[in-house]
């Protein structure tokens, strides 16, 4: 992982997503400063964190298989301000995800 210690022995598999999405979030900004990017995550649940400006929505239990809410609560995040001015937010969001439980990708998967 660039700019990380050598002496790590261990690197978890969310660690080389965090690092991997962090490294995307460079080049859109760098490229293309001016797309909106967003962030969904999976889990027990699924966590729409939109540009990282919001407050994030949680998608959970029932609510995970009615297309109708998956939808509702996607479109309540709107991606407002470009990559140039998200990209910290979304940076830092991205770096405090934990891993939890399951992946959660039911009605997802059909959008």
């Amino acid at each position: 992982m660039p700019g990380q210690s050598r002496n790590v022995t261990y690197i978890s598999r969310m660690q080389c997503v965090q690092a991997a999405v962090g490294a995307q979030l460079d080049v859109l900004a760098r490229n293309h400063p001016n797309k909106r990017v967003g962030l969904v995550s999976f889990s027990n649940d699924v966590l729409i964190t939109g540009d990282g400006n919001q407050e994030a929505k949680v998608v959970a239990g029932d609510r995970l298989n009615d297309y109708d809410a998956v939808i509702a609560s996607a479109s309540e995040c709107e991606l407002q301000h470009s990559i140039d001015e998200t990209k910290d937010a979304l940076a830092a969001k991205l770096n405090q995800l934990e891993e939890n439980g399951a992946t959660a990708l039911g009605t997802f998967c059909i959008l």
